[in-house]
């Protein structure tokens, strides 16, 4: 392998030279893990302690501060992730999103008191009201991965999602609508489509990830966890969220390789049960712990196979407010996102 310098840009656009390291990654890259529950379990009892004193405020603080264990404690070709948002960020974004909702009902309240709809008209008012709001949940799930993924870097290179924001909110719309006409038998072709959006639209500074995948292949292993599902007590959907993950990971590529997952429905149903056992038993105090867990299982069973041409990848400016995570966090369509 040949082994000579070349330049990486950090975070700050300013170019550097590394020396002694391979431009092409031929070898089998896997991530490893390495974070523990007694760190984690001072940083959440920390953060609940000063949330309940500060009424809640301290909560984005700590949020953030949670990203940052993990990321910093998850490597990729000997290379630690970093995470670089702040907790001021996620509080100013909460509040500009409380803001945009109350000025919503205001707007409503106004609208209501100058014409007095009855009837008919009254009834379409608060549908269209209520269609407005929902338009909300896929802004706030864009919105919310392009401000992480902005904040989030390896090798000093961050991370971004360049998205077109209408494409997505058509893609959510018509992709709902037509999991309810079918009574959710669409849902493997939506989360499919949903994936590649995703995927095809995260760069890592210049370079952008691929995704291959097709919702028919996953179809007919939906079809059967739904004959299974009363059988097995709705068991039989450990194993197919096992297949969906391999199937997703397996079908992403970058640069000149493609990653693998082995996480099987075997090992994610002892993961499940023995998570729950450990919440239950400990009346939640397990709970870092059970993080920890949840993670590592992930993490450390994906790996990437192929060549990466470090040389490609320099820093691209990206900026992205938090607004999205605020109303993420409101529609409940955000929560921490640590998992991969």
């Amino acid at each position: 392998m040949l082994l000579e310098p070349f330049t990486i840009h950090d975070v700050t656009g300013t170019p550097h030279l590394r020396t002694g390291r391979p431009i092409m990654a031929q070898t089998p890259q896997r991530v490893h893990f390495h974070g523990t529950g007694g760190p984690l379990f001072g940083i959440m009892l920390a953060n609940i302690l000063l949330s309940i004193v500060t009424l809640g405020i301290y909560s984005f603080w700590g949020r953030t501060r949670i990203r940052k264990y993990f990321w910093s404690s998850t490597q990729f070709d000997g290379d630690p992730f970093g995470y670089h948002g702040t907790g001021g960020e996620l509080f100013k974004g909460y509040l500009m999103a409380m803001g945009a909702l109350m000025g919503m009902a205001i707007l409503l309240g106004l609208m209501t008191t100058l014409w007095e709809p009855t009837g008919t008209s009254g009834a379409l008012m608060g549908i269209a009201f209520w269609l407005a709001i929902m338009a909300f949940v896929p802004f706030a799930i864009v919105s919310a991965r392009r401000y992480r993924l902005s904040r989030t870097s390896w090798r000093n290179i961050r991370f971004a999602l360049r998205a077109d924001m209408f494409d997505f909110v058509k893609l959510w719309l018509w992709g709902a609508v037509l999991c309810v006409i079918t009574l959710g038998v669409y849902m493997p072709f939506f989360q499919n489509r949903l994936r590649a959006f995703f995927t095809e639209h995260t760069h890592v500074g210049t370079e952008v990830f691929h995704y291959d995948g097709e919702g028919r292949d996953l179809f007919p292993k939906f079809l059967l966890g739904l004959l299974l599902t009363i059988p097995t007590l709705g068991l039989c959907w450990i194993w197919y969220k096992a297949e969906r993950h391999r199937y997703y990971w397996e079908h992403t590529y970058f640069s000149e390789g493609r990653f693998l997952s082995s996480v099987s429905g075997g090992g994610l149903f002892e993961l499940t049960i023995t998570n729950y056992l450990l919440i239950v038993f400990t009346l939640g105090i397990a709970t870092p712990w059970v993080l920890i867990r949840h993670f590592q299982f992930f993490a450390e069973r994906l790996e990437f196979r192929g060549a990466i041409d470090y040389a490609r990848i320099a820093q691209e400016a990206e900026g992205a407010s938090a607004i999205g995570e605020g109303l993420a966090d409101l529609f409940d369509a955000g929560g921490l996102d640590i998992g991969l």
